[in-house]
């Protein structure tokens, strides 16, 4: 049994465990009793490809975890699917992948979450070889992942994805970086459907297209789905169409957090449809856009927005019904509204002239 192994069976839950195994230093942080480690080196490891390190695992469980340890960079086969209650430790290291397919239902991914698992101090790297496929770095299917100190780079697909949660699938993400450097038609860097939810801390967000032609966005949640999104960046470039955050019949909750949207024609901060949307503490920026260029658009929604700054050549836009609630919030754009049924009261807000809005609708 390695010294790390013996360390583990040693020592249980909410503790820091730390051990040495060859010239590795390794902080594990465990939350319940696991004494099952795999260690995946391409010499001198337990096995020296993660597929079969993964597929050699039997019988873990809430109180009988696993866990796996990369020691080196790896090129996937295929994808890697974890096993419920199963955790991964990067290292540092890096999974690369290189699938695509065709299939909007069964998109190819370079890992596939487990439930109940977690993923730290990994890179993810899916370089699509279908481009006319779907290229997606983390794939979560009706299962509760969590994923800590995290990149995820995606791209050379028809359609880009960081991370997709699906079927009420819940990701809990802190210290995340996110890239999707080669947008072609259409990107999500993170893309929640069918109930699923999302909960995100300290992130980066970056999308980038050299074309006029392609669809970017940075957090899309669709379906029922919901956001917690707190103190993180992201920023969005090129294509025909970006948004920084777009919602459609679902709920998002936004705080210290900076949204920059720039694209060839139709640029939105933050674009939210049938839905609740709860954003404080922000700065919501749309750069360009020779058609639209909106930093706040609501449609058909509830909206609240406390001491955000908001700039776009239009700052605010509301229609179809939609309630906004601007307080404290500073403007740098029009703010307009349809004028069927829809309200922008003003609370303290101000624009760059220094006009300020102070209970009365503002428009």
């Amino acid at each position: 049994m390695s010294n790390v192994n013996k360390l583990i069976t040693m020592l249980f839950t909410t503790a820091f465990i730390s051990a040495t195994a060859s010239a590795d230093f390794y902080v594990i942080p465990v939350k319940a009793k696991m004494k099952n480690l795999v260690r995946v080196a391409k010499s001198g490891g337990d096995f020296s490809d993660p597929l079969k390190a993964m597929a050699s695992i039997q019988g873990a469980t809430g109180t009988n975890r696993y866990a796996l340890y990369l020691e080196d960079d790896f090129n996937l086969t295929a994808p890697l699917h974890i096993k419920n209650y199963v955790d991964i430790y990067g290292n540092g290291h890096r999974l690369t992948g290189h699938f695509g397919t065709a299939d909007a239902d069964h998109p190819s991914a370079v890992v596939y979450g487990g439930n109940y698992s977690h993923l730290y101090n990994l890179t993810i790297y899916n370089e699509s070889n279908n481009s006319q496929g779907y290229s997606v770095g983390l794939l979560n299917d009706a299962v509760d992942v969590t994923v800590t100190d995290v990149t995820i780079i995606a791209m050379n697909g028809d359609t880009d994805i960081g991370i997709l949660n699906k079927n009420g699938a819940s990701l809990d993400a802190s210290v995340l970086r996110m890239e999707l450097p080669v947008c072609r038609s259409e990107c999500f860097g993170i893309s929640a459907s069918l109930t699923s939810t999302v909960f995100l801390s300290k992130y980066n967000i970056q999308l980038f297209a050299n074309n006029t032609t392609s669809r970017l966005s940075g957090i899309s949640l669709n379906s029922l789905s919901s956001g917690s999104i707190n103190g993180g960046e992201i920023n969005i470039e090129g294509g025909g169409a970006a948004y920084g955050i777009e919602t459609d019949d679902s709920s998002v909750s936004l705080t210290k957090s900076t949204v920059s949207a720039t694209s060839h024609y139709n640029t939105y901060g933050i674009h939210v449809r049938q839905s609740m949307a709860d954003i404080s503490h922000a700065i919501i920026m749309a750069q360009s856009g020779t058609l639209i260029n909106t930093a706040f658009y609501n449609e058909a929604s509830t909206s609240t927005l406390l001491d955000n700054t908001l700039s776009g050549t239009t700052s605010v836009d509301s229609n179809l019904n939609s309630t906004n609630a601007l307080i404290a919030c500073t403007v740098d754009g029009g703010i307009i509204k349809d004028a069927a049924g829809t309200y922008n009261i003003c609370a303290g807000t101000k624009d760059v002239n220094a006009t300020t809005y102070f209970n009365r609708d503002c428009q």
